[in-house]
């Protein structure tokens, strides 16, 4: 089974030394093995761990959170409850936060359109007789653009 040191989990999971350190102190990294020399020995399960950890943060969970599912793992059976309430409720969140990040990469469609249109009138690449009104891009709706741009980053992130 393949090692690696706290320097090569730090470039593989694009992390600081400093936070596997402390990952290991708040006790959701374990089982990190030491040579003779005492240095730190990650296996390819703490690795794992700590790329679930990522995820995890990115989710928007604490590090309470993260503690408490990585509890809760150790003991499936018994913590299947709590365990799918804290997944519930931070699904929850995400989709939450899904929509408000849709709501507003529309409204940044609208502004590089706008913007866009203004930039091209000023530089006179476009025969308009008058300057773009924003009033005029308000009744616009991006929301079919907007879904065909995270539906491209959703087709590139399975293409990886």
């Amino acid at each position: 089974m393949e090692k690696y040191t706290i320097s090569e989990v730090s470039k593989i999971c694009d992390i600081p030394s400093s936070t596997l350190r402390y990952y290991e102190e708040l006790g959701i990294i374990s089982d990190v093995e030491r040579d003779s020399g005492g240095q730190r020995l990650y296996s390819r399960s703490n690795i794992d761990r700590i790329e679930a950890i990522g995820c995890f943060k990115g989710a928007g969970m604490t590090m309470a959170e993260i503690k408490a599912f990585f509890k809760y793992e150790q003991n499936e059976y018994e913590s299947i409850d709590d365990m799918m309430e804290l997944l519930r409720g931070k699904q929850v969140e995400v989709k939450a936060q899904f929509a408000q990040l849709f709501k507003a990469y529309k409204h940044l469609l609208r502004k590089l359109d706008y913007y866009g249109a203004i930039d091209n009138y000023i530089k006179g690449e476009e025969e308009q007789s008058e300057r773009p009104r924003w009033g005029d891009y308000g009744s616009r709706d991006y929301s079919q653009e907007a879904f065909n741009d995270v539906e491209n980053i959703c087709q590139n992130l399975f293409e990886k």
